[in-house]
Protein backbone atom coordinates (compact mmCIF):
# COMPACT_ATOMS: atom_id res chain seq x y z
CA UNK A 1 0.00 0.00 0.00
CA UNK A 2 1.25 3.49 -0.88
CA UNK A 3 0.58 6.19 1.71
CA UNK A 4 -1.79 9.00 0.78
CA UNK A 5 0.88 11.65 1.38
CA UNK A 6 3.26 9.74 -0.91
CA UNK A 7 0.66 9.92 -3.69
CA UNK A 8 0.57 13.69 -3.27
CA UNK A 9 4.36 13.93 -3.35
CA UNK A 10 4.56 11.85 -6.50
CA UNK A 11 1.95 13.98 -8.26
CA UNK A 12 3.84 17.16 -7.29
CA UNK A 13 7.36 16.05 -8.16
CA UNK A 14 6.97 13.47 -10.93
CA UNK A 15 10.75 13.16 -10.91
CA UNK A 16 10.83 9.86 -12.78
CA UNK A 17 8.78 9.75 -16.01
CA UNK A 18 6.36 6.83 -16.32
CA UNK A 19 6.94 5.21 -19.71
CA UNK A 20 5.15 1.92 -19.08
CA UNK A 21 1.54 1.74 -17.97
CA UNK A 22 -0.08 -1.68 -17.59
CA UNK A 23 -3.09 -3.66 -16.43
CA UNK A 24 -3.62 -7.39 -16.08
CA UNK A 25 -7.05 -9.03 -15.93
CA UNK A 26 -8.25 -12.60 -15.44
CA UNK A 27 -10.46 -13.69 -18.32
CA UNK A 28 -13.46 -16.01 -18.24
CA UNK A 29 -14.95 -17.72 -21.31
CA UNK A 30 -17.65 -20.40 -21.46
CA UNK A 31 -20.95 -21.13 -23.21
CA UNK A 32 -22.57 -18.24 -21.35
CA UNK A 33 -19.99 -15.51 -20.84
CA UNK A 34 -17.24 -13.83 -22.85
CA UNK A 35 -14.57 -11.34 -21.82
CA UNK A 36 -13.94 -8.03 -23.57
CA UNK A 37 -11.29 -5.37 -22.98
CA UNK A 38 -12.38 -1.78 -23.66
CA UNK A 39 -10.33 1.41 -23.87
CA UNK A 40 -10.14 4.75 -25.65
CA UNK A 41 -7.05 6.32 -27.24
CA UNK A 42 -7.23 8.97 -24.53
CA UNK A 43 -3.46 9.49 -24.36
CA UNK A 44 -3.64 11.52 -27.54
CA UNK A 45 -6.41 13.72 -26.15
CA UNK A 46 -5.45 14.13 -22.52
CA UNK A 47 -1.65 14.09 -22.77
CA UNK A 48 -1.17 15.15 -26.40
CA UNK A 49 1.05 12.10 -26.91
CA UNK A 50 1.63 11.33 -30.58
CA UNK A 51 2.06 7.55 -30.48
CA UNK A 52 2.12 4.62 -28.06
CA UNK A 53 3.18 1.00 -28.35
CA UNK A 54 0.40 -1.40 -27.38
CA UNK A 55 1.43 -4.88 -26.23
CA UNK A 56 -1.25 -7.53 -25.70
CA UNK A 57 -0.21 -10.74 -23.92
CA UNK A 58 -2.57 -13.67 -23.45
CA UNK A 59 -1.59 -16.31 -20.89
CA UNK A 60 -3.03 -19.64 -19.85
CA UNK A 61 -4.37 -20.18 -16.34
CA UNK A 62 -0.93 -21.48 -15.30
CA UNK A 63 0.84 -18.44 -16.75
CA UNK A 64 2.14 -19.79 -20.07
CA UNK A 65 2.22 -17.22 -22.90
CA UNK A 66 -0.10 -18.36 -25.68
CA UNK A 67 -0.35 -15.13 -27.67
CA UNK A 68 1.51 -11.84 -27.84
CA UNK A 69 1.07 -8.97 -30.23
CA UNK A 70 2.70 -5.55 -30.51
CA UNK A 71 1.32 -2.67 -32.50
CA UNK A 72 1.81 1.06 -32.73
CA UNK A 73 -1.28 3.14 -32.03
CA UNK A 74 -1.69 6.81 -32.96
CA UNK A 75 -5.44 7.24 -33.52
CA UNK A 76 -8.23 8.35 -31.24
CA UNK A 77 -11.02 5.81 -31.28
CA UNK A 78 -12.88 3.23 -29.26
CA UNK A 79 -10.90 -0.01 -28.92
CA UNK A 80 -12.47 -3.37 -28.11
CA UNK A 81 -10.57 -6.64 -27.69
CA UNK A 82 -12.72 -9.76 -27.70
CA UNK A 83 -10.58 -12.50 -26.17
CA UNK A 84 -12.58 -15.34 -27.70
CA UNK A 85 -11.85 -13.85 -31.14
CA UNK A 86 -8.11 -13.87 -30.45
CA UNK A 87 -8.31 -17.63 -29.97
CA UNK A 88 -10.43 -18.29 -33.08
CA UNK A 89 -8.62 -15.88 -35.43
CA UNK A 90 -5.20 -17.25 -34.51
CA UNK A 91 -6.06 -20.96 -34.57
CA UNK A 92 -5.55 -21.33 -30.81
CA UNK A 93 -7.30 -23.88 -28.62
CA UNK A 94 -9.96 -22.05 -26.63
CA UNK A 95 -9.23 -21.76 -22.90
CA UNK A 96 -11.89 -21.06 -20.27
CA UNK A 97 -9.63 -19.14 -17.90
CA UNK A 98 -6.36 -17.27 -18.03
CA UNK A 99 -5.15 -13.69 -18.10
CA UNK A 100 -4.72 -10.82 -20.52
CA UNK A 101 -2.09 -8.16 -19.91
CA UNK A 102 -2.25 -4.78 -21.64
CA UNK A 103 0.95 -2.73 -21.71
CA UNK A 104 1.20 0.85 -22.93
CA UNK A 105 4.75 1.96 -23.78
CA UNK A 106 5.55 5.58 -24.57
CA UNK A 107 8.64 7.70 -25.16
CA UNK A 108 6.74 10.51 -23.43
CA UNK A 109 5.59 10.62 -19.82
CA UNK A 110 2.37 8.68 -19.19
CA UNK A 111 2.32 9.98 -15.57
CA UNK A 112 0.44 6.97 -14.20
CA UNK A 113 1.59 3.31 -14.21
CA UNK A 114 -2.03 2.11 -14.53
CA UNK A 115 -4.02 2.90 -17.69
CA UNK A 116 -7.75 3.63 -18.04
CA UNK A 117 -8.80 0.21 -19.31
CA UNK A 118 -12.00 -1.72 -18.57
CA UNK A 119 -12.69 -5.44 -18.46
CA UNK A 120 -16.24 -6.53 -19.33
CA UNK A 121 -17.73 -9.96 -18.58
CA UNK A 122 -20.74 -10.23 -20.89
CA UNK A 123 -23.57 -12.76 -21.16
CA UNK A 124 -27.15 -12.59 -22.46
CA UNK A 125 -28.45 -11.58 -19.03
CA UNK A 126 -25.54 -9.78 -17.35
CA UNK A 127 -22.85 -7.28 -18.22
CA UNK A 128 -20.29 -6.46 -15.55
CA UNK A 129 -17.41 -3.96 -15.60
CA UNK A 130 -14.39 -3.04 -13.57
CA UNK A 131 -11.51 -0.72 -14.41
CA UNK A 132 -7.79 -1.51 -14.20
CA UNK A 133 -6.90 -2.75 -10.73
CA UNK A 134 -4.26 -5.50 -10.93
CA UNK A 135 -0.90 -4.87 -12.58
CA UNK A 136 2.71 -6.03 -12.70
CA UNK A 137 5.17 -3.53 -11.26
CA UNK A 138 7.39 -1.58 -13.64
CA UNK A 139 10.60 -1.88 -11.63
CA UNK A 140 12.04 -2.17 -8.12
CA UNK A 141 11.21 1.44 -7.25
CA UNK A 142 7.57 0.96 -8.28
CA UNK A 143 7.41 -2.23 -6.22
CA UNK A 144 9.01 -0.60 -3.17
CA UNK A 145 6.74 2.47 -3.32
CA UNK A 146 3.62 0.28 -3.26
CA UNK A 147 4.75 -2.01 -0.47
CA UNK A 148 5.42 0.51 2.30
CA UNK A 149 2.68 -1.20 4.27
CA UNK A 150 0.83 -4.44 3.68
CA UNK A 151 -2.83 -4.10 4.61
CA UNK A 152 -5.83 -6.35 3.98
CA UNK A 153 -8.20 -5.78 1.06
CA UNK A 154 -11.95 -5.39 1.49
CA UNK A 155 -14.87 -3.21 0.36
CA UNK A 156 -17.23 -5.37 -1.72
CA UNK A 157 -20.54 -7.15 -1.08
CA UNK A 158 -21.32 -10.81 -0.58
CA UNK A 159 -24.83 -11.03 -2.01
CA UNK A 160 -27.57 -12.99 -0.19
CA UNK A 161 -28.94 -14.81 -3.26
CA UNK A 162 -28.59 -18.57 -2.57
CA UNK A 163 -27.74 -19.24 -6.21
CA UNK A 164 -24.73 -16.90 -6.16
CA UNK A 165 -21.24 -17.63 -4.85
CA UNK A 166 -18.78 -14.85 -3.92
CA UNK A 167 -15.34 -15.03 -5.54
CA UNK A 168 -12.04 -13.20 -5.68
CA UNK A 169 -9.51 -13.39 -8.48
CA UNK A 170 -5.95 -12.25 -9.12
CA UNK A 171 -3.03 -12.81 -11.48
CA UNK A 172 0.33 -13.46 -9.85
CA UNK A 173 3.59 -11.68 -10.66
CA UNK A 174 6.75 -12.83 -12.48
CA UNK A 175 8.18 -14.93 -9.63
CA UNK A 176 6.98 -18.32 -8.33
CA UNK A 177 5.43 -18.18 -4.87
CA UNK A 178 5.40 -20.89 -2.21
CA UNK A 179 3.33 -21.50 0.92
CA UNK A 180 1.30 -18.29 0.69
CA UNK A 181 -1.49 -17.87 3.22
CA UNK A 182 -4.67 -15.84 2.68
CA UNK A 183 -6.86 -15.27 5.73
CA UNK A 184 -10.46 -14.24 5.07
CA UNK A 185 -12.38 -12.48 7.84
CA UNK A 186 -16.12 -12.51 7.10
CA UNK A 187 -18.62 -10.12 8.73
CA UNK A 188 -22.41 -10.26 8.60
CA UNK A 189 -24.96 -7.48 9.14
CA UNK A 190 -24.96 -8.16 12.90
CA UNK A 191 -21.23 -7.60 13.18
CA UNK A 192 -20.57 -11.28 13.82
CA UNK A 193 -17.36 -12.65 12.31
CA UNK A 194 -15.65 -15.86 11.32
CA UNK A 195 -12.30 -16.62 9.69
CA UNK A 196 -11.29 -18.94 6.90
CA UNK A 197 -7.84 -19.73 5.52
CA UNK A 198 -6.50 -20.67 2.09
CA UNK A 199 -2.94 -21.92 1.73
CA UNK A 200 -1.27 -21.92 -1.69
CA UNK A 201 1.59 -24.39 -1.64
CA UNK A 202 2.76 -23.14 -5.02
CA UNK A 203 1.73 -20.34 -7.38
CA UNK A 204 3.41 -20.26 -10.77
CA UNK A 205 4.57 -17.00 -12.39
CA UNK A 206 1.61 -15.15 -13.90
CA UNK A 207 -0.82 -17.81 -12.71
CA UNK A 208 -4.51 -16.85 -12.65
CA UNK A 209 -6.50 -17.68 -9.54
CA UNK A 210 -10.31 -17.73 -9.34
CA UNK A 211 -11.35 -18.51 -5.76
CA UNK A 212 -14.91 -19.22 -4.65
CA UNK A 213 -14.55 -18.17 -1.04
CA UNK A 214 -17.75 -19.59 0.53
CA UNK A 215 -19.73 -22.79 0.23
CA UNK A 216 -23.51 -23.01 0.67
CA UNK A 217 -23.30 -24.02 4.33
CA UNK A 218 -20.92 -21.19 5.22
CA UNK A 219 -23.13 -18.69 3.44
CA UNK A 220 -25.94 -19.32 5.97
CA UNK A 221 -23.83 -17.24 8.37
CA UNK A 222 -25.07 -14.12 6.54
CA UNK A 223 -28.75 -14.73 7.40
CA UNK A 224 -29.96 -13.96 3.85
CA UNK A 225 -28.52 -10.44 3.98
CA UNK A 226 -25.47 -8.76 2.48
CA UNK A 227 -22.10 -9.23 4.14
CA UNK A 228 -18.42 -8.48 3.57
CA UNK A 229 -14.97 -10.01 3.81
CA UNK A 230 -11.50 -8.64 4.62
CA UNK A 231 -8.61 -10.41 2.87
CA UNK A 232 -5.29 -10.57 4.70
CA UNK A 233 -2.45 -11.54 2.36
CA UNK A 234 1.33 -11.36 1.99
CA UNK A 235 1.61 -10.62 -1.73
CA UNK A 236 4.42 -8.21 -2.68
CA UNK A 237 5.39 -9.35 -6.16
CA UNK A 238 2.36 -7.80 -7.90
CA UNK A 239 -0.14 -5.06 -7.12
CA UNK A 240 -2.56 -6.98 -4.85
CA UNK A 241 -5.87 -5.41 -5.73
CA UNK A 242 -8.34 -8.24 -6.22
CA UNK A 243 -11.13 -8.48 -8.75
CA UNK A 244 -14.18 -9.54 -6.77
CA UNK A 245 -17.83 -10.34 -7.31
CA UNK A 246 -20.57 -12.94 -7.22
CA UNK A 247 -21.51 -15.53 -9.83
CA UNK A 248 -23.97 -18.35 -10.38
CA UNK A 249 -22.97 -21.95 -11.07
CA UNK A 250 -23.44 -21.64 -14.84
CA UNK A 251 -21.45 -18.36 -14.92
CA UNK A 252 -24.27 -16.80 -16.91
CA UNK A 253 -24.36 -14.16 -14.17
CA UNK A 254 -21.10 -12.58 -13.03
CA UNK A 255 -20.74 -9.33 -11.10
CA UNK A 256 -17.50 -7.37 -11.00
CA UNK A 257 -15.90 -4.81 -8.71
CA UNK A 258 -12.53 -4.51 -7.04
CA UNK A 259 -11.27 -4.67 -3.49
CA UNK A 260 -9.80 -1.74 -1.59
CA UNK A 261 -7.49 -1.10 1.37
CA UNK A 262 -8.73 -2.11 4.80
CA UNK A 263 -6.99 0.42 7.08
CA UNK A 264 -9.37 -0.04 10.00
CA UNK A 265 -6.54 -1.22 12.25
CA UNK A 266 -3.92 1.35 11.24
CA UNK A 267 -2.90 3.57 14.14
CA UNK A 268 -0.54 6.17 12.67
CA UNK A 269 -2.90 9.14 12.39
CA UNK A 270 -0.36 11.47 10.80
CA UNK A 271 -0.07 9.16 7.83
CA UNK A 272 -3.72 8.32 7.32
CA UNK A 273 -5.74 11.42 8.13
CA UNK A 274 -6.58 14.72 6.45
CA UNK A 275 -7.88 17.98 7.90
CA UNK A 276 -10.59 20.17 6.37
CA UNK A 277 -8.88 23.48 5.42
CA UNK A 278 -12.06 25.51 5.95
CA UNK A 279 -14.66 23.93 8.25
CA UNK A 280 -16.91 26.98 8.01
CA UNK A 281 -17.33 26.86 4.24
CA UNK A 282 -16.57 23.22 3.34
CA UNK A 283 -18.08 19.89 4.25
CA UNK A 284 -15.36 17.37 5.03
CA UNK A 285 -16.35 15.00 2.24
CA UNK A 286 -19.19 14.48 -0.24
CA UNK A 287 -20.35 11.85 -2.68
CA UNK A 288 -22.95 12.55 -5.38
CA UNK A 289 -24.82 9.83 -7.26
CA UNK A 290 -28.13 9.34 -9.11
CA UNK A 291 -31.29 8.12 -7.41
CA UNK A 292 -32.79 5.24 -9.37
CA UNK A 293 -36.51 5.64 -8.74
CA UNK A 294 -38.46 4.21 -11.68
CA UNK A 295 -40.70 1.24 -10.89
CA UNK A 296 -38.96 -0.78 -8.15
CA UNK A 297 -35.41 0.39 -8.87
CA UNK A 298 -33.24 1.80 -6.09
CA UNK A 299 -29.94 3.41 -5.11
CA UNK A 300 -28.04 2.15 -2.09
CA UNK A 301 -24.83 3.22 -0.35
CA UNK A 302 -22.66 0.64 1.38
CA UNK A 303 -20.50 1.95 4.22
CA UNK A 304 -17.78 -0.56 4.97
CA UNK A 305 -15.81 -0.82 8.25
CA UNK A 306 -12.55 -0.25 6.38
CA UNK A 307 -11.42 3.05 7.94
CA UNK A 308 -9.74 3.83 11.30
CA UNK A 309 -11.68 4.82 14.39
CA UNK A 310 -13.15 8.29 14.10
CA UNK A 311 -16.37 10.21 14.77
CA UNK A 312 -18.44 10.67 11.63
CA UNK A 313 -21.81 12.27 10.98
CA UNK A 314 -23.43 11.37 7.66
CA UNK A 315 -26.33 13.33 6.16
CA UNK A 316 -28.20 13.19 2.86
CA UNK A 317 -29.53 15.84 0.47
CA UNK A 318 -31.82 15.10 -2.48
CA UNK A 319 -31.80 17.27 -5.62
CA UNK A 320 -33.85 17.47 -8.79
CA UNK A 321 -31.99 17.33 -12.09
CA UNK A 322 -32.09 21.15 -12.26
CA UNK A 323 -30.19 21.42 -8.95
CA UNK A 324 -33.15 22.33 -6.72
CA UNK A 325 -32.95 20.72 -3.29
CA UNK A 326 -36.15 18.82 -2.46
CA UNK A 327 -35.15 17.38 0.88
CA UNK A 328 -32.46 17.11 3.56
CA UNK A 329 -32.08 14.24 6.01
CA UNK A 330 -29.70 15.03 8.85
CA UNK A 331 -27.55 12.48 10.67
CA UNK A 332 -28.79 9.32 9.01
CA UNK A 333 -25.67 7.55 10.28
CA UNK A 334 -23.36 8.46 13.15
CA UNK A 335 -20.10 6.69 13.88
CA UNK A 336 -18.93 7.41 17.43
CA UNK A 337 -15.74 5.40 17.52
CA UNK A 338 -15.18 2.53 15.10
CA UNK A 339 -17.60 0.99 12.65
CA UNK A 340 -18.06 -2.66 13.62
CA UNK A 341 -20.16 -3.89 10.69
CA UNK A 342 -21.24 -2.89 7.18
CA UNK A 343 -24.11 -0.40 6.98
CA UNK A 344 -26.39 -0.17 3.95
CA UNK A 345 -28.36 2.99 3.24
CA UNK A 346 -31.29 2.43 0.89
CA UNK A 347 -31.84 5.98 -0.35
CA UNK A 348 -35.32 5.32 -1.72
CA UNK A 349 -36.59 3.89 1.58
CA UNK A 350 -35.09 6.72 3.66
CA UNK A 351 -36.53 9.33 1.30
CA UNK A 352 -39.97 7.73 1.62
CA UNK A 353 -39.75 7.50 5.43
CA UNK A 354 -38.92 11.21 5.56
CA UNK A 355 -41.90 12.03 3.31
CA UNK A 356 -39.81 13.40 0.45
CA UNK A 357 -41.81 12.83 -2.71
CA UNK A 358 -40.01 11.82 -5.88
CA UNK A 359 -41.77 12.04 -9.24
CA UNK A 360 -41.19 9.09 -11.57
CA UNK A 361 -40.62 11.25 -14.65
CA UNK A 362 -37.99 13.45 -12.95
CA UNK A 363 -34.30 12.63 -12.49
CA UNK A 364 -32.85 13.04 -9.01
CA UNK A 365 -29.44 12.93 -7.42
CA UNK A 366 -28.38 12.27 -3.84
CA UNK A 367 -25.52 14.02 -2.07
CA UNK A 368 -24.00 12.09 0.79
CA UNK A 369 -22.34 14.54 3.18
CA UNK A 370 -19.76 13.26 5.65
CA UNK A 371 -18.45 15.45 8.47
CA UNK A 372 -16.08 14.52 11.24
CA UNK A 373 -15.67 15.73 14.82
CA UNK A 374 -11.97 14.89 15.07
CA UNK A 375 -9.58 13.52 12.41
CA UNK A 376 -10.93 12.59 9.00
CA UNK A 377 -9.89 9.42 7.14
CA UNK A 378 -7.98 10.36 3.99
CA UNK A 379 -9.14 7.17 2.27
CA UNK A 380 -12.93 6.92 2.55
CA UNK A 381 -14.38 4.43 0.08
CA UNK A 382 -18.03 3.47 -0.34
CA UNK A 383 -19.95 0.96 -2.41
CA UNK A 384 -22.72 2.25 -4.67
CA UNK A 385 -25.48 -0.20 -5.54
CA UNK A 386 -27.84 0.70 -8.38
CA UNK A 387 -30.55 -1.96 -8.60
CA UNK A 388 -33.56 -2.67 -10.77
CA UNK A 389 -35.25 -5.89 -9.57
CA UNK A 390 -36.83 -8.02 -12.27
CA UNK A 391 -36.15 -11.73 -12.58
CA UNK A 392 -33.02 -11.05 -10.51
CA UNK A 393 -32.00 -8.38 -8.02
CA UNK A 394 -28.27 -7.99 -8.54
CA UNK A 395 -26.97 -4.40 -8.27
CA UNK A 396 -23.72 -2.74 -9.39
CA UNK A 397 -21.53 -2.60 -6.24
CA UNK A 398 -19.32 0.21 -7.56
CA UNK A 399 -16.25 1.02 -5.46
CA UNK A 400 -15.99 4.81 -5.30
CA UNK A 401 -14.17 7.43 -3.27
CA UNK A 402 -15.84 10.43 -1.65
CA UNK A 403 -14.40 13.85 -2.58
CA UNK A 404 -12.53 15.32 0.38
CA UNK A 405 -12.39 19.09 0.99
CA UNK A 406 -9.32 20.38 -0.80
CA UNK A 407 -8.47 23.97 -1.77
CA UNK A 408 -6.35 22.75 -4.69
CA UNK A 409 -9.44 21.49 -6.54
CA UNK A 410 -10.88 25.01 -6.61
CA UNK A 411 -7.84 26.21 -8.55
CA UNK A 412 -8.62 23.85 -11.41
CA UNK A 413 -10.31 25.67 -14.30
CA UNK A 414 -11.39 22.57 -16.22
CA UNK A 415 -11.77 18.83 -16.07
CA UNK A 416 -11.58 15.95 -18.53
CA UNK A 417 -13.50 12.71 -17.94
CA UNK A 418 -14.28 9.68 -20.09
CA UNK A 419 -16.27 6.45 -19.99
CA UNK A 420 -17.21 3.45 -22.15
CA UNK A 421 -20.60 2.86 -23.75
CA UNK A 422 -21.19 -0.87 -24.20
CA UNK A 423 -24.22 -0.41 -26.49
CA UNK A 424 -25.93 -3.73 -25.82
CA UNK A 425 -29.40 -3.18 -24.31
CA UNK A 426 -29.66 -0.13 -22.05
CA UNK A 427 -26.52 2.02 -21.86
CA UNK A 428 -26.48 5.07 -19.58
CA UNK A 429 -23.96 7.78 -18.81
CA UNK A 430 -24.96 9.71 -15.68
CA UNK A 431 -23.12 12.93 -14.83
CA UNK A 432 -23.28 14.88 -11.56
CA UNK A 433 -22.09 18.36 -10.52
CA UNK A 434 -21.79 18.55 -6.73
CA UNK A 435 -19.01 19.96 -4.56
CA UNK A 436 -17.93 20.02 -0.91
CA UNK A 437 -18.66 23.78 -0.78
CA UNK A 438 -21.63 24.22 1.58
CA UNK A 439 -23.16 27.16 -0.29
CA UNK A 440 -22.63 25.56 -3.67
CA UNK A 441 -20.22 26.25 -6.50
CA UNK A 442 -21.35 26.93 -10.07
CA UNK A 443 -22.97 25.37 -13.13
CA UNK A 444 -20.93 23.14 -15.44
CA UNK A 445 -20.68 23.74 -19.18
CA UNK A 446 -20.04 20.41 -20.88
CA UNK A 447 -18.56 19.55 -24.25
CA UNK A 448 -19.47 15.90 -24.88
CA UNK A 449 -17.84 13.86 -27.63
CA UNK A 450 -18.95 10.36 -28.59
CA UNK A 451 -16.23 8.19 -30.14
CA UNK A 452 -16.85 5.17 -32.35
CA UNK A 453 -14.56 2.29 -33.35
CA UNK A 454 -13.62 4.24 -36.49
CA UNK A 455 -10.47 6.35 -36.15
CA UNK A 456 -10.72 10.05 -35.28
CA UNK A 457 -14.49 9.89 -35.66
CA UNK A 458 -16.81 11.59 -33.15
CA UNK A 459 -20.13 13.35 -32.58
CA UNK A 460 -20.50 16.43 -30.37
CA UNK A 461 -23.16 17.39 -27.85
CA UNK A 462 -23.32 20.48 -25.61
CA UNK A 463 -24.89 20.35 -22.17
CA UNK A 464 -25.19 22.50 -19.05
CA UNK A 465 -25.58 20.98 -15.59
CA UNK A 466 -26.64 23.35 -12.82
CA UNK A 467 -24.89 23.32 -9.47
CA UNK A 468 -26.02 20.11 -7.68
CA UNK A 469 -27.77 19.07 -10.88
CA UNK A 470 -27.58 15.84 -12.84
CA UNK A 471 -27.58 14.81 -16.52
CA UNK A 472 -28.73 11.35 -17.55
CA UNK A 473 -27.73 10.25 -21.06
CA UNK A 474 -29.81 7.33 -22.36
CA UNK A 475 -28.24 5.93 -25.54
CA UNK A 476 -31.50 4.42 -26.77
CA UNK A 477 -33.12 7.88 -26.74
CA UNK A 478 -30.40 9.55 -28.80
CA UNK A 479 -30.97 8.02 -32.24
CA UNK A 480 -28.09 9.88 -33.90
CA UNK A 481 -25.48 8.63 -31.42
CA UNK A 482 -27.02 5.15 -31.52
CA UNK A 483 -26.73 5.05 -35.31
CA UNK A 484 -23.24 6.57 -35.17
CA UNK A 485 -21.96 3.72 -32.96
CA UNK A 486 -23.44 1.21 -35.41
CA UNK A 487 -24.22 -1.54 -32.85
CA UNK A 488 -20.61 -1.47 -31.60
CA UNK A 489 -19.14 -0.19 -28.35
CA UNK A 490 -18.04 3.41 -28.01
CA UNK A 491 -16.72 5.98 -25.56
CA UNK A 492 -17.76 9.40 -24.34
CA UNK A 493 -15.36 12.18 -23.36
CA UNK A 494 -16.51 15.02 -21.12
CA UNK A 495 -14.75 18.38 -21.09
CA UNK A 496 -15.99 20.91 -18.56
CA UNK A 497 -15.13 24.28 -17.00
CA UNK A 498 -16.13 22.84 -13.61
CA UNK A 499 -13.73 20.55 -11.67
CA UNK A 500 -16.54 18.82 -9.76
CA UNK A 501 -18.15 17.00 -12.70
CA UNK A 502 -18.20 13.28 -12.09
CA UNK A 503 -20.40 10.32 -12.89
CA UNK A 504 -21.10 6.69 -13.72
CA UNK A 505 -21.57 4.40 -16.71
CA UNK A 506 -24.27 1.72 -16.52
CA UNK A 507 -25.44 -1.25 -18.58
CA UNK A 508 -28.89 -2.64 -17.77
CA UNK A 509 -29.53 -5.98 -19.47
CA UNK A 510 -33.29 -6.01 -18.62
CA UNK A 511 -32.87 -9.01 -16.32
CA UNK A 512 -32.36 -7.27 -12.97
CA UNK A 513 -28.57 -7.62 -13.26
CA UNK A 514 -27.04 -4.13 -13.41
CA UNK A 515 -23.41 -3.52 -14.35
CA UNK A 516 -21.48 -0.30 -14.03
CA UNK A 517 -18.58 1.69 -12.66
CA UNK A 518 -17.53 5.27 -12.04
CA UNK A 519 -16.20 7.27 -15.00
CA UNK A 520 -12.48 7.96 -15.44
Amino acid sequence: MRLYKDNIKIKKKLQIPVQRSSAIFPFLINNNVETNILFLGYWFLKRNIKEILLIITLRSKLGRIIYRKKRKVNVIKSFKINIKKIFSENGLKLLNQGSIEIEIISKENLFFPYPAIVVNYLSNISSAFVHSCGRIYNDRIDKKDNNNFLVPETGFDILPDKNLSPFISFVSGPKPLKNKLITLKFSNYLGQKFNKEFIFKQIKPYETKFMEILNREEKKFFCDKKGIVSIKHGFKDFYPRFIAGNSNKQKSIVTLTHSYYDISNQRNKKKYYLVNPNKKEYDDSVLAFPVFNKFKSYSEVAIYPNFPETRLNISLEIYQSNGRCVGTIKSIIQVHNKLAKPVYINVNKIVKLNKIKLKENVMYSAKLIVNCKNFFPSRLKFGINFGSPKKYNIPTNICICAANANDAILKKTKTFKWAPILNKKNSYIILTNSSFIKKGFKKANLNLKFWSEKKNNFLVRKKIINDNGIFWFDLNKDKKVKKFLSSKSGWITIESDNPFVNGFYIEDMNSGVIGGDHIF
